[in-house]
């Protein structure tokens, strides 16, 4: 039995092997049990009977797998959404204060003393906000040299959070495409874990994808959705 590695392909991530036994060309995604590795050491060809073909793609798709990363997705969007507008509304915090604010911001999850952080920052960046438009109502012959200072630097930092608000926009949206990729992942290897149990209680020894055989009799794919979530 030879055996050759190739690249992973598609979205579905693999081990990959080429195989030749009983017209069977296909890729393998996992190895059942101690027999089939003595056969693949002893150069034994596998039979008919010790390979099983299951569309991954068709199994995935027929489980709640699909309607859950949508869910989860929105979920994501809506989260993206408030973090822009809250990351917009910062616009009197220092440069100290943003990087917190934005560390804590974008946590999975936060503390109670983190919350409590966060909740400060904001209402001190509300606080600047009133006191700026005090002072811009002002005349400016009434204004103190503290208060000009004041003005110009809240005005400062307002220009400086437009100057960065790009930048910022497109991390969160990238952080947000990583979290929804992660949960994909994680998905599509619950598929796999139930391939491996199903395969291993029917008596196959190695489990192919079906987009890559040229024949296989034996599919499992029926087998493999009844075990999903629906």
């Amino acid at each position: 039995m030879n055996r050759e590695s190739t690249a992973n392909r598609g979205s579905w991530i693999w081990p990959i092997t080429v195989c030749a036994a009983a017209m069977v060309i296909c890729l393998s995604i996992f190895t059942v049990g101690t027999h089939a590795q003595g056969k693949a050491l002893n150069s034994e060809p596998l039979k008919r009977s010790d390979i099983a073909m299951v569309n991954l793609d068709a199994a995935y798709s027929a489980s709640s797998y699909p309607a859950q990363l949508s869910q989860y997705r929105n979920t994501v969007t809506a989260d993206l959404v408030k973090q822009i507008n809250d990351v917009a509304n910062a616009q009197y915090l220092s440069k100290i204060e943003l990087g917190q604010y934005l560390q804590l911001l974008t946590k999975s999850s936060r503390t109670p003393d983190e919350d409590k952080q966060l909740t400060d920052l904001k209402q001190a960046n509300s606080d600047r906000s009133t006191q700026l438009a005090t002072l811009q109502a002002k005349p400016e012959s009434a204004l103190s040299p503290a208060d000009t200072a004041e003005l110009k630097l809240l005005e400062a930092r307002s220009a400086r959070l437009q100057q960065l608000l790009q930048s910022i926009d497109d991390r969160l949206q990238r952080d947000a495409r990583d979290r929804i990729a992660a949960e994909e992942t994680r998905q599509k290897q619950q598929v796999v874990t139930i391939v491996q149990s199903v395969a291993k209680a029917a008596g196959y020894h190695e489990v192919w994808a079906q987009q890559d055989l040229v024949y296989c009799e034996n599919d499992i794919t029926p087998l493999v959705i009844k075990k999903l979530p629906h």
